[in-house]
């Protein structure tokens, strides 16, 4: 996994999607302040990498998701497990979204 650090955000670039959840799942359950409410956004497709910058319609779905909760798209969830959680409009998307919430072990 690559992570990049964008401001107070951390993008983590994995190959393996179940790896990325698996990493996000962690890193919510390691999280000790109650005020601190988890946000992500979880995508799965081809990027595009110039100078070590990862870009794309992928990472702009990710960044477009971290708005609401921790919440993957129809790709992330064929590889892991993962409730509906409807439809979202998002900027730079033409069409609702389709996306789902992530089902960690804690959670199930």
């Amino acid at each position: 996994m690559v992570p990049a650090f964008i401001g107070d955000e951390v993008m983590i670039v994995a190959v393996d999607p179940a790896d990325a959840a698996r990493f996000v799942a962690g890193m919510i359950a390691s999280l000790e302040d109650d005020e601190i409410v988890p946000r992500g956004g979880l995508a799965f497709g081809d990027l595009i990498n110039i100078h070590g910058d990862y870009v794309g319609p992928v990472v702009n779905l990710a960044a477009r998701l971290t708005d609401s909760a921790v919440l993957g798209d129809d790709a992330i969830a064929g590889h892991v497990s993962t409730e509906p959680a409807g439809r979202r409009m998002l900027k730079g998307f033409d069409e609702p979204v389709r996306v789902h919430t992530p089902i960690t072990a804690e959670s199930s």
